[in-house]
């Protein structure tokens, strides 16, 4: 996740080069799968590349992630702060722009490096410009945007339903057992327990069945269950009597855990 102040150099950047014959690419990998990524890569129509990498703190700048530089000519964009306590270990060859009120600004020039060879470094800015296209256009896909806006509505729908039901389970609980239920007998609570799941859940056989008795092999279920209901592993679906003692079981267990 990008931080404020790295969108904020970003834009500075692309605002002083974002002119015409320039064409520029944010995330350009070097290469098929290749390991390095240029921050910011542009390519003019002389033929000329340029990369520039983005350090907003000290630290980042000493990171031991891989500068790549790359191009014909190569800079650094920082805000003027972080540049005025690294400027004594910039590279001769490297340029500098600094950030100053979301404007980026020259301060050192840089010097070129001669190629062998470019076609690579054009065939990378190509791959991530259509990366980007392809980023851009899904994002105005109103069948792929509507489908993202349902898929959000029903989960908003289940936390409320959730919601409700969690109140509801303890509003009963502290209307039998009062405000400090916690301390109430263990054995009477975890009766009491169990028929207000039954009667909250809606249905036992569905998501609470699954959970204590088909889900056994999930981390989170205490160690006393596997003593409680063993035999009833992969029966307790759609048999009604065996739900009914699978739950005095449960109500059990959990008498022996307190």
């Amino acid at each position: 996740m990008k931080t404020k102040d790295t969108k904020r150099l970003e834009m500075a950047i692309w605002n002083a080069t974002n002119k015409q014959g320039v064409f520029g690419c944010f995330e350009v990998t070097i290469g098929w799968f290749g390991k390095e990524r240029v921050d910011y890569m542009t390519y003019d129509t002389k033929g000329d590349f340029r990369c520039y990498e983005i350090k907003v703190t000290k630290s980042d700048f000493h990171s031991p992630c891989h500068n790549s530089f790359v191009g014909h000519l190569n800079y650094y964009v920082l805000p003027e702060c972080l540049y005025e306590e690294v400027k004594g270990e910039i590279p001769d060859h490297v340029g500098v722009y600094v950030e100053r009120s979301g404007c980026a600004y020259s301060v050192k020039k840089a010097k070129r490096r001669k190629l062998e060879s470019t076609g690579i470094l054009k065939d990378s800015m190509i791959r991530s410009l259509c990366r980007e296209v392809t980023k851009q256009v899904q994002s105005g896909d109103q069948t792929r945007i509507e489908r993202k806006n349902r898929e959000i509505s029903q989960l908003k729908q289940d936390r409320d339903t959730y919601y409700r039901k969690y109140w509801d389970l303890l509003r009963n609980v502290q209307e039998r057992f009062g405000t400090r239920w916690a301390t109430s007998p263990p054995g009477e609570l975890a009766e009491a327990l169990a028929a207000q799941l039954e009667v909250v859940a809606g249905c036992p056989l569905d998501y609470y069945t699954e959970r204590f008795c088909k889900g056994n092999d999930d981390p989170n279920l205490p160690d006393w269950y596997f003593s409680v209901c063993p035999a009833d592993k992969y029966k307790c679906g759609r048999d009604e009597e065996i739900v009914c003692a699978c739950w005095k079981r449960l109500a059990a267990g959990l008498e022996e855990a307190q």
